[in-house]
């Protein structure tokens, strides 16, 4: 009898957790690092790992050589954005990836994101990038 008890109980525990997915909204996505493990579609490969940043209208961080500023406009839903300035290193092996990346910014408009990923959209909603939490240094 307390077995089924205890099974009852479980059985309506279990009912009760939410299988909904939590909301991620625009403030949620900025103010982190993110890295890029995927760009256009293909495994990222490259000596120095991307990094993106957004936050209050800014966008920032580095490609596989160069560090990049710009502008962000960032809604619940769309995503628009304009890189304004980059460094001028050379890195010989990383420049095609770099202008991937650089060119891949301009073609994004809308965004999708969950608690450890945000993949960045082109208008016909083409995954052109997606990148990772980064994960705080130990």
């Amino acid at each position: 009898m307390k077995r089924i008890a205890l099974l009852a109980l479980a059985a309506s525990l279990s009912a009760c957790q939410s299988t909904e997915a939590v909301r991620i909204s625009a403030d949620d996505i900025q103010g982190i690092e993110w890295q890029l493990v995927e760009l256009n579609g293909g495994s990222l490969v490259a000596q120095q790992t991307p990094v993106l940043l957004l936050q209050e209208g800014r966008m920032g961080g580095v490609t596989t050589c160069n560090n990049y500023f710009g502008q962000a406009q960032v809604t619940d839903s769309d995503i628009s954005l304009e890189v304004m300035g980059v460094t001028e290193k050379f890195c010989q092996s990383e420049m095609e990836t770099e202008d991937e990346i650089l060119s891949a910014f301009a073609k994004v408009t809308a965004w999708q994101a969950d608690q450890t990923s945000l993949t960045l959209l082109s208008e016909q909603g083409v995954e052109l990038m997606r990148w990772q939490k980064q994960l705080p240094k130990q």
